[in-house]
C-alpha cells in the first residue's frame, strides 16, 4: 500500500528551504513536523521541517525518488533523519532523476 502524503495537514513554517545542488549535499537532524504542500501537477508533496545544528530547514520532497525513500522509512515527528543528495541520473526523459539516500532513526 502506498503512503498517503495527502493525509497530512498543510501548515506554515518559517524555516529556510533546503535545496541540494552539489553531489553529497546533505541534511541531518530531528524531524519537527511533517505535512504536505502542493507539488508538481497538483499532487501532494511531503514537506518536512528538520532541526539541524544550524537551525530549522524545510525539505520539499517533490522528487519521486525522495518520496519513495521517505515512504519506505515512514518517518515520524521526533525521528532523526539524514538525507544525502547523490546527484542526477539520465533516464531518457526530458529531465534527469535526482537520487537520494535516506536514513531514519526512530
Amino acid at each position: 500500500m502506498a503512503y498517503q502524503w495527502g493525509n497530512l495537514k498543510n501548515q506554515a513554517s518559517p524555516a529556510e528551504k533546503w535545496k541540494p545542488t552539489e553531489l553529497g549535499d546533505e541534511i541531518e537532524g530531528e524531524i519537527l513536523s511533517i505535512r504536505t504542500s502542493e507539488g508538481r501537477y497538483g499532487r501532494p508533496c511531503p514537506l518536512l521541517t528538520i532541526l539541524t545544528t544550524t537551525g530549522a530547514r524545510e525539505v520539499y520532497a517533490q522528487q519521486r525518488g525522495l518520496q519513495v525513500r521517505l515512504a519506505d522509512h515512514e518517518p515520524q515527528v521526533g525521528d532523526h533523519i539524514h538525507i544525502v543528495y547523490l546527484g542526477e541520473r539520465d533516464i531518457g526523459r526530458q529531465y534527469p532523476v535526482k537520487e537520494f539516500t535516506v536514513t531514519v532513526t526512530k
